[in-house]
C-alpha cells in the first residue's frame, strides 16, 4: 500500500475531497475494513452529486460551502477510524472491531473474577479459610469488579440513548497485550488464594499480595476498560 493515513488527511486539508475519498476507499479495502469502505463509498457518491448540483447552478455558493464542509467533516471522521499503518494478510486478522474487543474484555473480566470467587469458595468449603477470612477476601475482590461493571453499564446506557458509535478498529499490539494480561491477572489471584489455603503464606500476606495484584495488574486492566468504554469526541 503506497498511501499513508497522513497523506489522506493532507488531501482533505488541501480541499481535494474526491481524491482523498478515493484514496481512503483503497486504503480501507487494503485493510479489509468493509464497514468503512461502505461508508466512504456513500460519502464519495454524495460528494460527486453535490459537485454536479453546484456545476448546474442549482444551489447558491453559501449552500455549497455548508454542505461541502459537512462532507469534509464526515470524510475526516471516517479516515480517523483507519489504522495508522495499513495492514494486509496475516496482520489483517489482528484488527478487531472495537465493539468485539469490548465484549471480549467484559467476558474476560467476568471470567477472571468468577474463577477467583469459585476458587475462594472451594478453599473455604474445605477449611482453608474461616468465615471472617472468606468475607474479608470477598470484599477485597469486589471493588474492582464493581468499578468495571459500572463503566461498562454506563457505556451500554450511553449507546442505548445516543445510538451506537461509528465502527472503530483496534490494532494488534493492544489486543495481544490485553489477552496476555488477563490470564496473568487470573493466575496471580488463584495462586495467592491457594497459597493461603495451603498455609504457604499467612492471611495478611495473601491480602497484601491481592492488594498488589489489584493495584498493578488490575490498574492496567482498568486503563484498558476506561479507554474503550469511554465515549470519544
Amino acid at each position: 500500500m503506497k498511501y499513508q493515513k497522513s497523506e489522506i488527511r493532507q488531501l482533505i486539508e488541501n480541499g481535494k475531497l474526491q481524491e482523498a475519498c478515493n484514496t481512503a476507499v483503497q486504503y480501507a479495502e487494503y485493510c479489509g475494513l468493509t464497514d468503512i469502505v461502505n461508508a466512504l463509498t456513500v460519502i464519495g457518491s454524495n460528494l460527486q452529486e453535490h459537485q454536479n448540483t453546484w456545476s448546474l447552478g442549482l444551489i447558491s455558493h453559501s449552500e455549497f460551502s455548508v454542505q461541502y464542509a459537512r462532507i469534509a467533516h464526515g470524510l475526516a471522521m471516517h479516515v480517523s477510524q483507519l489504522p495508522d499503518v495499513p495492514r494486509k494478510g496475516s496482520n489483517q486478522r489482528q484488527l478487531l472491531r472495537e465493539t468485539t474487543f469490548k465484549n471480549r474484555v467484559f467476558f474476560a473480566l467476568c471470567l477472571t473474577k468468577a474463577a477467583a470467587f469459585l476458587w475462594l469458595w472451594r478453599h473455604y468449603s474445605s477449611g482453608g479459610f474461616n468465615v471472617e477470612q472468606f468475607q474479608s477476601t470477598t470484599i477485597l475482590l469486589l471493588p474492582a469488579l464493581a468499578a468495571y461493571i459500572t463503566v461498562i453499564l454506563n457505556d451500554y446506557l450511553r449507546q442505548h440513548q445516543a445510538g451506537p458509535d461509528m465502527p472503530r478498529y483496534v490494532a494488534g499490539p493492544i489486543v495481544t497485550f490485553a489477552y496476555f494480561l488477563f490470564p496473568l491477572y487470573a493466575i496471580s489471584l488463584l495462586y495467592l488464594i491457594a497459597s493461603k489455603a495451603g498455609a504457604s503464606i499467612s492471611f495478611v500476606q495473601m491480602n497484601f499480595g491481592i492488594g498488589v495484584v489489584e493495584s498493578v495488574l488490575g490498574g492496567y486492566i482498568g486503563k484498558i476498560v476506561s479507554a474503550f468504554f469511554t465515549p470519544r469526541p
